[in-house]
């Protein structure tokens, strides 16, 4: 699979309009972030939220509870005490409670707001625009070598996954390889 990834993908959401150009009035944003387990999304998510908010570098990383209204993130109903505990079982369940937490922050104004899952299938990130559509937020979707050169490279996610083995977040390798391979990367929808 090539690395090579096409940039920023800005959509402006407007029910009247429909159009894909940037409305000025429109200020709030939701950023949807994409690539798979370990590639930097979160910590992409955190300094961005960070710098909106004129917090210190790094602040977010000592009081990541903080972040929970901004930074929506599936993988946050598998933590419980510190420790990630994946059951597959729970995952279209726990994407629906993401997808609740999303609007209810979409209904508070908050802003930047980040969906960060690995939304590498083209499917799994729509409700999310849908919402954006509703609650008249200007959409951008991030692709992983945005922030990360090498997010496709599968020995270095296998090398970041073993660091997380503390939190009990190590994905293996098989997992890695098949979000790799799943990752749509053309995708020309709205209307």
């Amino acid at each position: 699979m090539s690395t090579e990834q096409e940039t920023t993908t800005d959509i402006q959401i407007d029910s009247k309009s429909k159009s894909k150009s940037k409305s000025k009035s429109m200020k709030r944003i939701l950023y949807i972030m994409r690539g798979p387990p370990g590639c930097g999304k979160t910590t992409w998510c955190r300094r961005t939220l960070e710098k909106s908010m004129n917090l210190d570098e790094g602040f977010l990383d000592e009081h990541p509870e903080l972040a929970l209204s901004h930074i929506l993130s599936t993988d946050n109903y598998y933590m419980n005490r510190g420790k990630y505990y994946f059951n597959a079982k729970k995952l279209t369940e726990f994407h629906k409670f993401n997808l609740l937490r999303t609007e209810g922050s979409m209904i508070l104004n908050l802003e930047p707001l980040f969906v960060d899952n690995s939304n590498t299938r083209i499917w799994e990130f729509i409700k999310y625009i849908q919402l954006a559509k509703k609650y008249k937020y200007w959409v951008k979707i991030i692709e992983p070598t945005e922030y990360n050169k090498d997010a496709f490279d599968l020995g270095k996610l296998v090398a970041v996954n073993k660091k997380r083995e503390n939190i009990r977040k190590n994905i293996n390798e098989e997992t890695l390889k098949n979000h790799i391979e799943r990752y749509q990367k053309d995708y020309k929808f709205f209307g």
